[in-house]
C-alpha cells in the first residue's frame, strides 16, 4: 500500500557536496617581502624629502614672487601647510591595534582639504582688474599640476600595497594633499590674488591630485 504522505520537496534539491571539487587551489604568496618598520620609516622620510625637494626645485626654476616674505603671503602658505600635514597624519597614522584610519575619517579628509584651501583663498583674496579666462589660468594650472606630480609619485611608491581597505578613498585623500602641495608651490610663485584665480588656477591641482590618487590607490594601493 502506497504511503499517503508525499516526499518532502527539499529531497529534490541536489547535494552541492556531490559536485564540489576536492581540489584546493594553491595559495598565492606576495612576490615581494614586506618592509620592516625601520625600512618603512626610512622610506617615509625619503618620500617626504623627495616631495619637498621637488617642490623647492620647481619653484626655484620658475621663480619666487617678489612679495613672498610678506605676512599676507607667507602666513596662508604656513596655515595650509600645517592643515595638510595634520590631515595627512590623521589619514596615515595607525590607530588602535595598528589598524588604519576609519573610512569615514578618510572620506571627510577628501573634502576637508579642498574646503580648507578654498576658505583660505577667500580670506586672502584681493580685487583684481583682469578677467578670469582660460588664458589667464592655464599657466598656473599646468605648473601647479607639475608641482603636485612629485609628491604624488613619492606617495604612490611609498604607499604601494599599504591600503588593505577602501584603497580608492585613501588614495584620493593622499592625492588631494599632494595637490595641495602643488597649490602652495604655485602660490609662492604667482602674485595674482584674485579669488577666481586662486581657486581655478591654483586650487584645481587639489581636485586633480585627488582623482589621480584615487586611481593610483585602486591600481597599486592594495596589491
Amino acid at each position: 500500500m502506497a504511503s499517503s504522505n508525499p516526499a518532502p520537496p527539499w529531497l529534490d534539491i541536489p547535494d552541492p557536496a556531490a559536485t564540489a571539487s576536492a581540489t584546493v587551489p594553491a595559495p598565492t604568496f606576495p612576490t615581494e617581502r614586506s618592509p620592516t618598520r625601520a625600512e618603512r620609516r626610512r622610506r617615509g622620510w625619503g618620500a617626504m624629502v623627495f616631495a619637498a625637494a621637488w617642490i623647492a626645485a620647481v619653484v626655484a626654476l620658475i621663480g619666487l614672487r617678489p612679495d613672498l616674505a610678506s605676512p599676507r603671503v607667507v602666513l596662508p602658505i604656513a596655515a595650509w601647510l600645517v592643515a595638510g600635514a595634520v590631515v595627512l597624519g590623521v589619514v596615515l597614522r595607525p590607530g588602535a591595534r595598528g589598524l588604519p584610519a576609519g573610512i569615514r575619517v578618510v572620506q571627510h579628509a577628501v573634502w576637508l582639504v579642498p574646503a580648507a584651501y578654498a576658505l583660505g583663498a577667500v580670506i586672502v583674496a584681493e580685487p583684481t582688474d583682469g578677467p578670469l579666462t582660460w588664458a589667464s589660468i592655464r599657466g598656473c594650472l599646468c605648473l601647479s599640476s607639475v608641482l603636485a606630480l612629485g609628491p604624488l609619485a613619492a606617495a604612490a611608491l611609498f604607499l604601494r600595497r599599504s591600503f588593505l581597505s577602501a584603497a580608492g578613498w585613501r588614495g584620493a585623500a593622499v592625492g588631494g594633499i599632494s595637490g595641495l602641495a602643488g597649490s602652495l608651490g604655485i602660490h609662492a610663485h604667482c602674485p595674482v590674488q584674485g579669488v577666481g584665480h586662486l581657486l581655478a588656477a591654483h586650487g584645481t591641482a587639489i581636485v586633480i591630485g585627488a582623482a589621480a590618487g584615487a586611481a593610483l590607490g585602486r591600481a597599486g594601493g592594495r596589491a
